[in-house]
């Protein structure tokens, strides 16, 4: 099968994720946004809507021409990379696969998550999801949300890791080092941060290093 990806930034993940479906016999080709000014970082919420507009627009125009030369149109994000190809994929009759993969269907007003939380996004998102051929979700809250703004064909596909590059170590050898690694998957932006939780878990951290010394200072 041919396939055309559509995603903000060629990261690492769409890069393994290429890979994997290269090595099952498909042809990928990828557009990506980031060139176009999508991901440009500013402090201003208008400026970083215009630079995905912007984005947006430029990545679709250059995809048009290429349309016609695959069988299937695979987007990164329902909104707002999934918007246009999926209007063109309607008027071409072509297929579109979206990834739901968090913020693009999920919201929590508490604290201004969430591409649906904004008036003009939503009825947009609405109409992708119940437009789209399929939907791929990266959780099962993701599809629940895809869901509840009107998808119907919705399926959970859970990020993979190659095990042969990422295994844990042994629990003999930690213990030997007496030290514990925390990794977080995450970039430490402020909403992230927020949304996340970071400050609890650091306050948990705490407690635990707390019980790890008295537990330590029974046995001397």
């Amino acid at each position: 099968m041919k396939i055309l990806l559509l995603t903000p930034s060629l990261a690492s993940w769409t890069k393994q994720e290429i890979a994997i479906l290269e090595e099952l016999g498909h042809t990928v080709h990828c557009l990506y946004a980031f060139e176009y000014g999508i991901t440009k970082l500013s402090p201003h919420t208008s400026i970083r809507t215009i630079n995905a507009i912007r984005g947006n627009i430029l990545l679709f125009l250059k995809a048009i021409p290429l349309y016609s030369k695959f069988d299937l149109i695979y987007c990164w994000w329902v909104f707002s990379t999934g918007l246009l190809p999926t209007i063109l994929g309607k008027l071409l009759k072509k297929p579109v696969l979206l990834n739901a993969v968090g913020g693009d269907v999920a919201c929590v007003s508490s604290i201004n998550y969430g591409a649906p939380l904004r008036w003009y996004s939503r009825p947009l998102i609405v109409w992708i999801l119940k437009n789209a051929t399929k939907v791929i979700s990266v959780s099962k809250d993701c599809a629940n949300w895809a869901k509840k703004w009107g998808a119907g064909n919705v399926t959970v596909v859970y990020a993979g890791i190659d095990t042969n590059r990422l295994k844990p170590s042994p629990q003999q050898k930690m213990k030997e080092k007496k030290e514990f690694i925390l990794l977080t998957v995450s970039p430490l932006e402020e909403t992230e941060v927020i949304r996340k939780d970071f400050p609890s878990l650091l306050k948990a951290l705490q407690e635990v290093r707390k019980a790890i010394i008295s537990t330590e200072t029974k046995y001397y």
